[in-house]
């Protein structure tokens, strides 16, 4: 069972991303390379050797997916690459549960950040956030660092919540 290990190695990875995220509204590269490389690297040595290659073939396509959808305006270019990087750590037959949770994740944090935003106490803890300042723009990586931890957690610790 390789989830309780790729929790635990992506969590700090998660952290940064949703921490960078809110505070430059910008998930870097080395963040993204670092945790491809983080799966590169667990993933030979924790899977099947086929189940590792369809999972690299997965994360392929999700960047394929998400550079389209870069180009055409539907999703920033380090929110596309952070899901290319952690898609590859969900086994293919978790993703419709996967992304349930992530769908859940997004929304909540949207509201979060939303409700946040408006409380001055809470902006002025750390008001040099950017996403504080940027309008409708959402930095997206809260809820993708949130959806992607918290699934591999339910995973790892076989929690009941989507269990089928």
């Amino acid at each position: 069972m390789p989830e309780l290990a790729f929790f635990l190695l992506t969590l700090p990875i998660s952290f940064w991303a949703a921490w960078s995220d809110l505070s430059r509204m910008k998930i870097s590269n080395r963040l993204n390379l670092i945790l491809a490389a983080v799966f590169v690297v667990s993933g030979i040595v924790l899977l099947p050797l086929g189940d590792y290659g369809v999972r690299l073939g997965i994360g392929v396509a999700a960047l394929l997916v998400g550079f389209v959808l870069n180009q055409a305006g539907q999703v920033g270019g380090g929110d596309a690459k952070f899901i290319a990087a952690f898609i590859p750590f969900v086994a293919p037959q978790d993703i419709a549960p996967f992304f349930f949770t992530l769908s859940l994740c997004l929304l909540a944090a949207v509201a979060v950040h939303r409700s946040a935003r408006a409380i001055p106490a809470v902006r002025n803890l750390v008001p040099h956030w950017k996403s504080w300042h940027v309008g409708r723009r959402f930095p997206m990586g809260l809820g993708l660092a949130a959806g992607f931890s918290l699934f591999l957690a339910i995973r790892a610790f076989n929690l009941p919540f989507l269990q089928g």
